[in-house]
């Protein structure tokens, strides 16, 4: 428990220095702007700004958060203030994607006044468009009916009353601004933001909520349950007791969710839960009944199996009801699909069902919904866009670009109809046919049309209006899967001398597809949203270099390891990308050992977390941290088949010392340190990686799967030859 005091110095300390914004996903309803932070200290989804002799306080710029004053678990925003006479303040509160309300939305949210405050010395509100135009402000006191300090109220502002709001034209934020120059010091929680229609449903909830499963780990405990179909429904609200008769309220989630982990205080104690029904109002149904359970010390084994199965569902949970494809965003209720993090779902499964976690009818069901799904969608030469609509089958693109085709994203597409193709091959009708339509889709996709006369290299983000023009060559050892698709195509292969050239060369780039812990800007995936995606911000800034001349030099020798053809700046989960179905073992070029190369950068990114982290302590030796302060456990996880040792070592220092802030029910969050914020863009990726990962270092089960593809393997024997140097592999 010592790191976490000492983590939490941390947060402290660099909270009174470091100043930065960012928007990041709340996991709630499109329509509610906050429900609760996932981390603590501060809210990252905010920002401050104050002058003169006005002030609020803030932590890095974001509004802090108290988990001791809520409305709903587990926190709420703070706002503490000082209005004096010519000076501002205001507190901006943003939502993930600019939301469309429903005519005649309301505006509402509670209040908690912990201050002698008049009536008239609380903030005032205004909003902010898509467009950033803001609105009229409007005064509070307006809109409490009944005003009480130390208690919470609840605030309704109907949106047209509103001066200059505009509903067509989206809401970006929610702005408190000062109003008034009393020059005292007030305090006020905020909870609950959110925009409703003006009629919800009023049914109490009247039968007990049900609690489907409580299962205890060593430092946390799972918690599912089974909803009613009931329209007045909206949260699920989850208490915990250590003596069966204190409980308190310790998490409050959505129903789009089914499970909960509530990370606990103590190994080895008991602990008793309970849940309830929440509706639009607030009003709980009557109780669960109470479920026991005990924490336990767990062995290794026991810990990685926890970590992957937790990665697993994240997928079994995250399946589009229409086509099967994978959810860009779990929890939402947008129909945006990812042929990306489909591929990674389908490979993850395929692990599922090893585990016992899925059946292989399940898993046959959905494999089946997705080739439908795909071979009535839209395409281009067989290639698949980013983001897909998984009701229509249609790509979402901006107008200006028209249809872009993803190479990233339909490589791992096929590498996980591949895989499957080949898991499921018994000898029955249904199978049979799956295969022959896997084959179909893996057929259709025209490799050789993303060449160019120019040069020989396989380019993405090819376009319908723009063609090349605005495409990026695929270069570099995190390409390498995709070649080997292109060059193993039976009908529409690309020559060979295309992956000589691009694998002579490596690149330094910000990918949409596996980008480990960087900010990155993905287009907005919510229909609602006032504004079309912007497919510009995929495109990565590529720096081409050479590494025919330099293979042998000394500048190829990093913290004392050689790394001969992967970019020492290169994140963990994109090298590890390009093997999640490609063996790396007792594989060699002229360049170098595959296998050897990904240990060497594994410890290469270690020593470099090690001596050039900027955090003002130590977070241990299985914590890495990049230059940015960005941590990703499930990152360091997924390198459990490459070295095993390191990947356990990551696992259990992080799980048992830190796991209030990166564990949630799919395993590690990423996490940036220096921000207090969450990744939340295609965290999903990096569950899916480790989940990969973690069973190829089992049991080798996708790497298999892919070598045994006829095609496949063709081209493996003849770009690679067997190492003489025994590889220490598992």
């Amino acid at each position: 428990m010592m790191k976490q005091t000492y983590l939490i110095f941390y947060f402290v300390l660099y909270s009174l220095f470091i100043c930065s914004f960012t928007v990041v996903k709340a996991d709630t309803y499109p329509e509610v702007l906050f429900a609760n932070s996932n981390l603590p200290y501060s809210y990252a989804n905010s920002k401050v700004t104050y002058a003169g002799s006005s002030w609020i306080m803030n932590v890095r710029k974001n509004l802090p958060v108290s988990d001791s004053v809520f409305f709903t678990p587990k926190n709420s925003l703070v706002l503490k203030y000082v209005s004096a006479e010519g000076g501002e303040w205001n507190a901006d509160i943003f939502y993930q994607d600019n939301y469309l309300p429903e005519n005649n939305s309301v505006l509402i949210f509670k209040l908690y006044v912990h201050s002698p405050t008049e009536v008239t010395e609380l903030p005032a509100i205004q909003l902010i468009h898509a467009d950033s135009s803001k609105t009229d402000q409007v005064q509070l006191a307006n809109y409490i009916d009944s005003y009480q300090e130390n208690m919470w109220v609840s605030v309704e502002i109907p949106l047209n009353q509103i001066g200059q709001f505009q509903t067509d034209k989206g809401i970006a934020a929610i702005s408190f601004v000062q109003s008034g120059s009393d020059g005292k010091n007030h305090l006020l929680y905020i909870d609950q933001i959110e925009v409703l229609p003006r009629r919800t449903p009023q049914n109490r909830l009247t039968g007990a909520a049900v609690l489907q499963h409580v299962k205890a780990f060593e430092r946390h405990v799972d918690i599912t349950w089974r909803l009613p179909l009931t329209p007045s429904l909206r949260y699920i609200k989850i208490y915990r007791s250590e003596d069966n008769k204190d409980f308190q309220p310790v998490a409050i989630r959505p129903v789009f969710s089914s499970r909960y982990s509530d990370v606990v205080p103590e190994t080895g104690k008991e602990y008793y839960y309970k849940i309830a029904w929440v509706d639009y109002q607030y009003r709980e149904s009557p109780f669960s009944e109470v479920e026991k359970v005990q924490t336990k010390t767990m062995t290794d084994a026991e810990l990685l199996d926890m970590v992957h199965h937790a990665n697993i569902k994240y997928f079994a949970d995250g399946a589009e009801f229409n086509s099967g494809m994978q959810l860009l965003r779990p929890g939402t209720k947008s129909a945006i699909v990812s042929p990306a993090l489909t591929g990674v779902a389908i490979m993850a499964s395929i692990s599922g069902v090893e585990q016992k976690i899925f059946t292989r009818e399940q898993l046959t069901a959905r494999v089946i919904k997705i080739v439908r799904y795909l071979r009535g969608a839209e395409a281009r030469y067989g290639a698949f866009p980013a983001l897909m609509d998984g009701r229509t089958g249609e790509g979402v693109y901006s107008a200006e670009e028209g249809f872009v085709v993803d190479l990233n994203s339909t490589s791992l597409l096929i590498q996980g109809l591949l895989t499957a193709k080949q898991y499921l091959n018994a000898d029955n009708q249904v199978e049979a046919e799956l295969r022959e339509k896997i084959n179909e889709i893996w057929n259709a996709v025209q490799w050789n049309k993303f060449t160019t006369e120019r040069d020989s290299y396989l380019y993405t983000n090819w376009s319908e209006k723009t063609e090349f023009s605005n495409a990026l060559p695929l270069l570099g050892r995190d390409a390498l899967t995709t070649y080997l698709l292109a060059l193993a195509s039976p009908n529409n292969n690309i020559e060979l001398d295309s992956y000589n050239d691009a694998m002579n060369r490596f690149y330094n780039v910000d990918t949409a597809l596996v980008d480990d812990i960087e900010e990155l800007s993905l287009p907005s995936a919510d229909t609602t949203s006032a504004k079309a995606p912007d497919l510009t911000v995929l495109r990565p800034m590529v720096q081409l270099v050479d590494t025919t001349e330099s293979l042998s030099s000394a500048d190829n020798v990093h913290y004392g390891l050689p790394l001969a053809v992967m970019g020492v700046e290169e994140s963990l989960s994109r090298i590890l990308s390009s093997f999640l179905v490609f063996d790396p073992r007792g594989k060699r070029d002229k360049y170098a050992n595959y296998y050897h190369e990904l240990q060497n950068h594994v410890l290469i990114q270690y020593r470099k977390s090690l001596e050039e982290n900027q955090l003002p302590i130590s977070l241990g030796e299985g914590l890495m941290v990049n230059a940015k302060g960005w941590v990703s456990p499930s990152s360091t996880v997924a390198t459990y088949p490459v070295n095993a040792e390191f990947a356990m070592k990551n696992l259990i220092d992080v799980y048992r010392e830190y796991s209030e802030l990166f564990w949630d029910e799919y395993g590690f969050r990423t996490i940036n340190l220096v921000r207090n914020q969450e990744s939340m863009k295609w965290q999903g990726v990096r569950y899916g990686i480790s989940a990969i990962m973690i069973e190829n270092g089992k049991s080798n089960l996708l790497w298999n799967l892919f070598s045994k593809d006829e095609d496949v393997d063709r081209i493996v024997r003849a770009l690679f030859t067997a190492d003489p140097e025994k590889d220490n592999s598992q």
